[in-house]
């Protein structure tokens, strides 16, 4: 598979365009300062990530983003996050602070002058009470959740960061593309792990996730076991890679040793006729309740079946919105980027299969050229 090798962005185009997004995000909301938090897992760096293009690393990291001005980006003192922000990101101002609380109450009181209208995005996911501590030490300022409208103004990507998404898949297609030649029976779980693992580093993704097992009615794990495949078995595996510029999907294939039981066909078409019933259906407008409504009726059909979760937006963060949740309300924009993984679980059969969607003007596109029935080696 030919495969990029080169950055898919301008670093001073994107910084602008986002920084853009940003100001004209917080004109609307009436902000005047904003500041982001971040940890390092990969589901909270997006937040600073999208406004510094750095990715937090063990711990925690803050920005401070003035109305039409420059951000500041706040690190751990005494680590190498000052050395790795300064070498990956694009803000200037980076500041190793000893205390995050204490920083950015004196950058607030140096920005606003004890008076200013301040977003807060990103700090449920800190550990202690930095958000209560800068509110209680700043009395005449308003400060604002805005953690969700947020995280769903950078939910609709740019066509600079859909290519980011495309790059992503094409990292997982160059797996899938390859295992045939490793799955085998007597094969460990770990080894095929292991293989993907191999081709995702050497094709250059920035950061990966992999979930699978096997066996019919193994759940799907984030860990490989010794456990080697069987003849007339099945593995799953969900490869999640972050392409250059951080930007995660996903995509899950089913393979099988010989012909599969009757049960598992029966559960795996069932999850295919949703998978493909929702990538018909997904277009602006529709919901991620109606998504998942939709998909749980078609899997419903299983007696006594147990349907899992259904999807969810990518981006900078592993998931984000919308939701394919049946209370989610969101609607779907062109430009967002969402991942459908209908999940059925009956008797000793467990199926997970899923792609990664471009919501379009019109309809959407599955971005994974690789085929998503059910793969019989």
């Amino acid at each position: 598979m030919d495969l990029p090798k080169h950055n898919p962005f301008s670093h001073n185009t994107l910084k602008q365009a986002r920084l853009n997004r940003t100001f004209t995000y917080m004109n609307e909301l009436g902000l005047d300062i904003l500041i982001a938090a971040s940890t390092d897992s990969i589901q909270n760096r997006g937040n600073v990530r999208f406004l510094t293009n750095y990715a937090t690393a063990f711990g925690s990291s803050l920005v401070v983003v003035p109305k039409g001005d420059q951000p500041v980006l706040l690190v751990p003192a005494g680590s190498f996050q000052s050395g790795w922000a300064q070498e990956t990101g694009w803000v200037t101002d980076i500041r190793p602070v000893q205390d995050f609380a204490a920083a950015t109450v004196d950058l607030l009181a140096e920005i606003g002058g004890g008076r200013a209208t301040v977003g807060m995005v990103g700090f449920e996911s800190l550990h202690g009470s930095i958000e209560s501590q800068i509110i209680a030490s700043m009395p005449t300022m308003d400060f604002v959740p805005s953690t969700d409208s947020f995280r769903l103004m950078r939910s609709v990507k740019t066509a600079t960061e859909i290519d980011m998404a495309r790059r992503s898949v094409i990292l997982a297609d160059s797996v899938f593309e390859n295992l045939p030649s490793v799955i085998e029976v007597g094969v460990s779980e770990r080894k095929v792990f292991a293989s993907a693992s191999y081709r995702l580093a050497s094709e250059g993704a920035e950061d990966y996730f992999l979930l699978g097992s096997s066996g019919a009615g193994n759940v799907v794990m984030p860990m490989p076991a010794d456990r080697s495949l069987v003849d007339h078995g099945i593995f799953r595996l969900s490869v999640e890679p972050a392409s250059s510029g951080g930007f995660w999907t996903q995509t899950i294939r089913v393979f099988s040793l010989a012909a599969p039981a009757p049960q598992v066909r029966a559960v795996f078409d069932l999850c295919h006729e949703a998978l493909e019933w929702a990538g018909e259906t997904l277009e602006p407008g529709v919901t991620g309740g109606e998504l998942a409504t939709g998909i749980m009726t078609i899997l419903e059909r299983a007696e006594d079946g147990e349907v899992g979760p259904s999807g969810h937006g990518m981006g900078l963060d592993l998931t984000e919105p919308p939701y394919v949740l049946p209370q989610d309300e969101t609607a779907v924009e062109p430009g967002m980027v969402i991942a459908i993984h209908p999940h059925l679980t009956c008797g000793e059969a467990s199926i997970w299969l899923g792609d990664t969607f471009l919501v379009m003007e019109h309809g959407s596109e599955k971005l994974s050229k690789t085929s998503h029935h059910l793969h019989v080696l």
